[in-house]
C-alpha cells in the first residue's frame, strides 16, 4: 500500500508547504530582518512534517497486507 492511496493527507501537505512558503515569502518580504527566524520556521515545519509522513508510511507499511 502507498501513501498516494490517501489524497487528503497528500493534498493537505502540498498546500501546507505551499502556504508555509508564501508566508515566510510575505513576512521577509516586509520585514528583511526576520529573514533567519522565517528560514527557521520553515526548516521546523518541514523537518516535523517529514517526521509525521515517515511516521505513517511505516504506519501504512505495517497495516499492508503481506
Amino acid at each position: 500500500m502507498s501513501i498516494n492511496r490517501h489524497p487528503g493527507y497528500v493534498k493537505a501537505a502540498d498546500e501546507l508547504t505551499q502556504a508555509l512558503v508564501n508566508y515566510c515569502y510575505e513576512v521577509t518580504k516586509i520585514a528583511p530582518e526576520l529573514k533567519e527566524q522565517t528560514d527557521q520556521l520553515m526548516r521546523s515545519v518541514l523537518m516535523q512534517d517529514n517526521a509525521i509522513f515517515n511516521q505513517l508510511l511505516v504506519r501504512v507499511k505495517e497495516n499492508s497486507p503481506s
